[in-house]
């Protein structure tokens, strides 16, 4: 996703990014009972053409995983 801003000073047109960034989600999930949800969200941002930029990995676990037998 980005976001632009178009500027104009002394006849001179430019466009200026705001904000570029993208994400993407991997998600395993179990159900009915227990119910358990496991994934990883990772992306990049830019902020300002570069000024600032990164990305970032978050893992995350929700629940009980079922554990038969035991």
């Amino acid at each position: 996703m980005e976001i632009k801003c178009n500027v104009e000073k002394n006849g001179i047109k430019k466009s200026i990014s705001v904000f570029n960034g993208g994400a993407a989600v991997l998600l395993q999930a179990e159900f009915p009972n227990p119910s358990y949800l496991a994934g990883t969200v990772a992306g990049r941002y830019e902020v300002l053409g570069g000024l600032l930029k990164g990305n970032f990995k978050v893992d995350m676990k929700v629940g009980n995983k079922n554990s038969c037998g035991t």
